[in-house]
């Protein structure tokens, strides 16, 4: 038993030593807020970094005004893109917003992006009735 104890005190002196090395925290680079949207958002730069690196984007899209259509293809989808070492990449921020009742859809998302190459973001839609519909656009960037 003693010897159990042992080795888990000294596997846990290790894990400690080991996740000690790098005490930076993230930091928030971004916010920005996109109020009363009524159709998909063109492509936005929400950051261009100044340093090559890895980045979590945070994403919060809110239905503020419903339409109450069936149509299961009438919804919103927030989207990146961003380009590292000249290849261009693309990820969903949100899963699909519906637009039947007010909700919300949230997504975080990692990417690794060059220096001087914008981080955007786009909404797409699925093609059904969005009409008479708002929603509201919320996204924070930070430096891993």
């Amino acid at each position: 038993m003693r010897k159990l104890a042992f080795c888990l005190a000294a596997l846990l002196v290790l894990w400690v030593n080991a996740s000690g090395q790098n005490t930076s925290s993230p930091t928030i680079v971004a916010k920005i807020q996109l109020f009363n949207q009524t159709g998909v958002v063109s492509p936005t730069t929400i950051f261009t970094p100044s340093t090559t690196g890895m980045y979590r984007v945070s994403t919060v899209i809110v239905l503020t005004q419903a339409n109450g259509t069936t149509d299961s293809n009438a919804y919103y989808w927030g989207q990146l893109s961003f380009n590292y070492a000249r290849t261009s990449g693309q990820a969903d921020a949100t899963y699909p917003l519906y637009v039947t009742k007010l909700s919300a859809s949230s997504g975080v998302t990692v990417v690794m992006s060059s220096a001087g190459q914008p981080i955007s973001f786009f909404t797409t839609s699925g093609g059904g009735d969005i009409t008479n519909t708002k929603y509201n656009v919320y996204i924070e960037v930070e430096k891993l």
